[in-house]
């Protein structure tokens, strides 16, 4: 289940492979969604999820 948005993750502006940091990123997640890059969440019933699994939200 969702909680509430993360408006601090500044790993989406670290490029994976070299560690450079991309500060463009951020400035989009800023002006394109209110600042919000990431989701918290809790687990309500813990299980396996497959490919072709059925998910919906809630």
């Amino acid at each position: 289940m969702l909680i509430e948005n993360d408006p601090r993750c500044k790993m989406i502006t670290l490029n994976p492979d070299t560690a450079k940091a991309s500060p463009k990123i951020l400035r989009q997640v800023t002006t394109k969604h209110d600042g919000f890059a990431g989701l918290y969440s809790v687990v309500l019933v813990e299980g396996v999820v497959k490919p072709g699994d059925p998910i919906t939200l809630m």
